[in-house]
Parts: structure tokens; C-alpha cells; sequence
């Protein structure tokens, strides 16, 4: 028992106090929670009952002292000299833990191990959470983080370096299983549905010692860095929220990595609500027909490039008009209509016909040749004027069988061809087309050598001679202006165009298309906060659960985000520039913003002169993080929290998700 009655006499009678001792410091004091006075008269009343009724009436005044006393934390801090028992930790992991949970991390890493009879001395989901958060808070390599453990208010016990890759080697094996699951809790729990992915591949460098292998190959990153690379495929819904990843070699065409993804996490399922979105680099007529087999339909950037398509469409993209507020004009007339509006002093006017865009759309028949080996390859595109109520060839019904040895089959299907034009746009690429004239022209006229020909600046304007008219070695190199590539270029400026199945609405398809930008912003933060820019582990499954570990990181940085959305009254709005908490101050919630935050909440974890553990929180209250505590209805800015209060919340948290 943690109480005892003390009974005192006086005039009036006996009372009986509920005494209670606890420990203080070094020493042991005591107190009384309260009292039961007019005993005689209880013994009259409740008779034999008496001893059972005054144990629970002490029992009651013994827990509401208990509830209700708040004990006063004092610290004893030594002046001149490191205090004992002293550390900084970071604290907000106590905010990720309620998303870990709540998102059945914890659930299917448990089962993982249960299902998989994984004896380890170690806690698979306190591990792989602790990994997860260091990425997020301060991303460094695996040995750092084992290093810096103790800094963290979460840190496995009977942790070991080997126990961190073998937790590696557990989640790249695991990882579609695990995103798969991840990702349809997070949809229920934040309440978002989506019939519209995106896939794009980006690559990630590895450290220059690390030798080729299976899945490490050599070749120009996207930063333009020859060298060690992988590439590594991220599928996402129109929220920012991965389903799934896949990496393969840096040297491999990443044209048939969206097949292999979708596979690997759905299996044969056919996917018939969803729609597919990607980039020009996964334009591939492979792409399209699966695509079409599998999706309610694709739409993919179509470039309008001499390789890339025909000059029947870049003719129809480049003269066909646009219909402008029930006219119809062409590129070139828009833009006569803005200089007329700017001459005439009209710039409001001017203002909001730049801020438009304009669009046209066409079906068209695509014809390619499919070899033995199942290889496509472009045959033709040409117009077809699609009559009203016809139907279209879909090629989701061909039944389509490989050819023998040395043969070719063909296979026609429509496409959508859908074009915008923006004045906007179209500004911004004219001007640095300029720019890179200027420079070409500058270079020819100082006879630089220019022999080094890029594809994408300004060399490639500039024709290098290196032999003479009489077919002699020149002495001096002579470099001519390629005006027709210049004005080539420049007809295709402002131009966007994506080549679909669907028959939405123009304005709909370019939306769709342009949504593409937040995998692209996945990708960047990845790579500049989260420690994905260049790897130097170097066996294949550390590589891969390294990334999984990011792909968790960033996911769970994405649901923050959209809880802090969600809390300013934003619930519907996707992940943007942002929301201001405070119109004044013009304060952004981004993903940095969060980071930023989540990296400079620490506190300092000592004794009291009790001997309990407790937070010294050294964060004043900010908008973020007040946002943080409301969310959570939890605050973390709280001066002085014991330790054993909030390990008990997470305990409870723990057991109600798996339950």
C-alpha cells in the first residue's frame, strides 16, 4: 500500500488522516492527503461495514491527492562546473511518433517481424523509426546517427551498428509491402483520395569508390555529373503522398521502370480508375499502350522536337489557331494583339491576356513497329479527323502477338495531342533564347574555340568549320551562326503540348499535366534536406532500405504538412507555395519551414532533486509550433514535462493502433 492511516485525537474526536511518504532528493518526506473526521458517528451508521468503507473512502482521497498534486520539479545546478546527468535532446520526435502510429507503421513493422520469426536483440520499430527521424532532423549516415543516439528522446535500446544495416537490409525487402500499407492508412487518416499518379525517375549519385554492379551503373546524373549513379523511380498521388519506389541501374532505360513499378506494388491488378502522368522522358510508345491496357488513361508531356515528332504536327502546334474568347488566332496574332494593347496604353488589358492560356487539341493516328524481341519504335503520326459520336480505336482491346524472327508487326492506336500556348511562357523562353544568341554571336566574333558542341546552351547555335572549301585542315576554326536552328527554336516558344487517350476537357488535361511539379519538389527536398544527393553505402540492400528510409522521411513530412493545412482551415487545399499563418508577417508553411522547426526543438533532458527525469524545454512558443501543440494537443514549449508522463502518452498511443 502507498498510504497509511494516521489517527489523531482531540476534544471533538478521532480523525483519520491518509498519510503518504515519497522520496525527495536524497531524502524521504511525507505528507497527508486529507482527512475523515466524526468517526463515531460513522461507526454508529455503517456497523460492520465500517472497516470496508473507510479503506475505500481512504483509497479515494488518496488518488484525488495524487491526480491533483502537481510535484515541483527544483533543480540544483552547479555553477562553474558540467552539470551531471545533463544532455540535449531532440524532442520532436514526440510529434512524429503520434504519425508514425496513427499511420500503422508501428503495426506492420511488428507483423513483419512476427510474420517473419526475426529473432533480433533489437526493436524493429523503434529502430527503423529512430533512422527515419534522424533522416528528417538531421540527416547524416548511418554511423553518425548510431554515434549521435543519445541525442534523441527516442533512441532503441541494446542499438548496435550492425543492428542499424541489418534494419537495412529488413526494409529493402520489405518496402512495397510497407509503402503499400503506409500509404492507404495515410489516405484514410488524412482523408484524401486520388484517381491521379505520377511517376518520374530521377538519379542519385554514389560515392566515386563505390565499383559497378548490378544495380550501380556509369552515366551522366541529371545534375550533368558522369559517374556512379542509381536511378530511382518514385510513384505519387496528386497530394504528394508515395505509394511506392523503385531503384534500378543508373545505366538502365528508365522507360520500362513505370511497368515494373506499378507490378511490383499492385501486381496484375488492373488499375481502371486511375489516370498516369509522367514526363517527356517517360513518353515512350511502350508507356502509352500500357498505359492504355491497364489505366483509365494516361497523359504524358509530348516534346515537339525534330526527333520526337512529325513536322505535320509541329506544323498544326505551331500555325492552327487557339480559340481566344470565341475568335480564333494564331500563335503569332496573340501576340500581335498583346504588343497593339501595350502600344495602345491598355495595360491592364495587356496584363490579363499574358496571364491566360490558350488551347487546342487534335486525335491522331500513331503507327509503330513491334520486332521479335518486343522492341517498339515509331513508325508515323498523322492527322485524323475525328467525326462526332465515333468511335476510337482503343488499343487497350488489342490482343497483340509477337512476329517470328526477323519480322515486324504494326500497330495503329489514336492519340490526343493537346496544346497550350502561354504569352507568359513564351516571354521567359524568348528571352533566354536571346540571351544565348547574344552569347553565340560573342563567341564567333573573339573566334573562340568552340568545339566542345552542347546540347543545350548556346553552342549549339554555332557551327564549328574545322576543314576549308578545298577540303584542307583550317587553321583557324570558322564558326557561323545557325540562324534556321534559332528560328526553329523560336516558333516553338511558349508552345506546351501532352499527348493523351482521354477526351476531357482541354483545360483539365493541361492542369493534370502540370500537377507533375510536386514530385518534382519531392525529389529536390529529398535530395537537399533529406541526405539522398549522394550515397556512400555500397551493398545493394543497404542502398535500397537507405532509400526507403527516405521515402518514409518524406512521407511523413508530407502528413505534418498537410495537419498543419488541415488546422489553418486549409483541409482541401494540395501542398503549394503555402498558407500564412499570419497575413502580416507573410509566414509560409512549407516543407522547410517543418524541417527547420523539427531540427531546432531540443530540449535538456536532467534530474530534479527528486530523482524524476525531466525536459527543460528551451523553445519560446512560435506560430509553427504553437500549430504543433494544438494539433497534437500536446505542447512540447512546456517549461519543465517529466519524462514518465510522456512515455506514458506514447504507450497509450502504441496500443491503441495495435490493437
Amino acid at each position: 500500500m502507498s498510504w497509511t492511516w494516521l489517527i489523531k485525537k482531540n476534544k471533538k474526536g478521532e480523525k483519520y488522516y491518509v498519510h503518504t511518504s515519497f522520496r525527495k532528493g536524497d531524502s524521504v518526506s511525507s505528507t497527508n492527503c486529507g482527512f475523515i473526521d466524526d468517526i463515531e458517528r460513522l461507526k454508529k451508521e455503517k456497523g460492520n461495514e465500517f472497516d470496508s468503507y473507510i479503506q475505500s473512502e481512504g483509497e479515494r482521497i488518496y488518488q484525488e491527492w495524487k491526480d491533483k498534486e502537481k510535484p515541483r520539479h527544483q533543480f540544483t545546478f552547479k555553477e562553474n562546473a558540467e552539470q551531471e546527468n545533463y544532455r540535449e535532446i531532440y524532442t520532436s520526435q514526440i510529434y512524429l511518433r503520434k504519425i508514425w502510429n496513427d499511420i500503422g507503421l508501428t503495426e506492420t513493422l511488428n507483423s513483419i517481424k512476427k510474420t517473419n520469426k526475426l529473432k533480433y536483440q533489437y526493436d524493429l520499430n523503434e529502430l527503423a523509426f529512430f533512422l527515419v527521424t534522424n533522416q528528417l532532423i538531421s540527416a547524416s549516415s548511418k554511423l553518425k546517427a548510431y554515434q549521435e543516439r543519445s541525442s534523441y528522446f527516442f533512441s532503441p535500446e541494446n542499438m548496435t551498428i550492425d543492428s542499424v544495416y541489418d534494419c537495412l537490409d529488413v526494409l529493402a525487402k520489405n518496402c512495397d509491402i510497407i509503402n503499400l500499407k503506409t500509404y492507404k492508412k495515410a489516405k484514410k487518416y488524412l482523408k484524401k483520395d486520388s484517381t491521379l499518379y505520377f511517376y518520374d525517375v530521377t538519379s542519385v549519385n554514389m560515392s566515386k569508390t563505390v565499383e559497378c554492379n548490378d544495380l550501380i551503373g556509369l552515366k551522366k546524373g541529371k545534375e550533368g555529373i558522369f559517374g556512379p549513379i542509381i536511378q530511382i523511380g518514385y510513384l505519387c498521388d496528386e497530394w504528394g503522398l508515395i505509394i511506392g519506389m523503385h531503384v534500378f541501374k543508373g545505366s538502365a532505360n528508365e522507360q520500362g521502370s513505370l511497368k515494373e513499378q506499378i507490378t511490383r506494388l499492385y501486381g496484375v491488378t488492373k488499375l481502371k480508375n486511375i489516370v498516369i502522368c509522367t514526363d517527356a522522358g517517360l513518353c515512350s510508345i511502350k508507356n502509352k499502350r500500357y498505359s492504355s491496357q491497364n489505366f483509365k488513361g494516361y497523359i504524358t508531356t509530348q516534346p515537339l522536337t525534330k526527333k520526337k515528332t512529325s513536322d505535320e504536327i509541329r506544323k498544326w502546334a505551331v500555325k492552327c489557331p487557339f480559340k481566344v474568347d470565341g475568335e480564333k488566332l494564331s500563335k503569332q496574332q496573340i501576340i500581335e494583339r498583346y504588343e497593339a494593347l501595350v502600344e495602345e496604353g491598355k495595360l491592364n488589358e495587356a496584363d490579363t491576356l499574358a496571364q491566360r492560356t490558350f488551347y487546342k487539341s487534335d486525335w491522331y493516328l500513331t503507327t509503330i513497329k513491334i520486332n521479335s524481341k518486343g522492341e517498339e519504335k515509331l513508325d508515323g503520326i498523322k492527322a485524323k479527323n475525328k467525326q462526332e459520336g465515333e468511335s476510337i480505336d482503343d488499343i487497350r482491346k488489342m490482343k497483340i502477338e509477337l512476329p517470328k524472327k526477323g519480322q515486324n508487326i504494326e500497330v495503329t492506336f489514336e492519340q490526343r495531342l493537346v496544346v497550350s500556348f502561354s504569352l507568359k511562357y513564351y516571354f521567359a523562353q524568348k528571352k533566354k533564347l536571346e540571351e544565348e544568341k547574344e552569347k553565340a554571336i560573342k563567341a564567333i566574333e573573339k573566334k573562340q574555340d568552340l568545339n566542345d558542341v552542347g546540347k543545350k546552351d548556346f553552342k549549339r547555335f554555332v557551327k564549328c568549320d574545322k576543314v576549308t572549301k578545298n577540303g584542307e585542315v583550317a587553321e583557324e576554326n570558322a564558326n557561323t551562326f545557325l540562324q534556321d536552328e534559332y528560328d526553329y527554336e523560336e516558333s516553338l516558344c511558349g508552345l506546351y503540348c501532352q499527348a493523351t487517350n482521354l477526351a476531357d476537357n482541354e483545360t483539365v488535361i493541361y492542369q493534370s499535366s502540370r500537377g507533375r511539379w510536386i514530385i518534382e519538389y519531392l525529389f529536390r527536398t529529398c535530395k537537399s534536406y533529406l541526405n539522398m544527393g549522394t550515397v556512400y553505402l555500397h551493398l545493394e540492400d543497404h542502398i535500397i532500405g537507405h532509400f526507403e528510409i527516405v521515402l518514409l522521411a518524406i512521407n511523413l513530412l508530407m502528413i505534418l504538412a498537410y495537419k498543419v493545412y488541415a488546422h489553418l482551415g486549409n483541409s482541401k487545399n494540395k501542398m503549394g507555395k503555402g498558407s500564412s499563418l499570419d497575413k502580416e508577417e507573410n509566414f509560409d508553411v512549407t516543407l522547410i519551414k517543418i524541417i527547420e522547426e523539427l531540427c531546432s526543438m531540443k530540449s535538456g533532458l536532467i534530474k530534479d532533486d527528486n530523482g524524476i527525469p525531466c525536459l527543460i524545454s528551451h523553445r519560446n512558443k512560435n506560430d509553427i509550433n504553437k500549430i504543433f501543440s494544438e494539433i497534437f494537443r500536446f505542447s512540447l514549449t512546456t517549461q519543465v514535462r517529466p519524462v514518465d508522463q510522456i512515455k506514458k502518452l506514447i504507450r497509450e498511443t502504441d496500443n491503441v493502433t495495435s490493437e
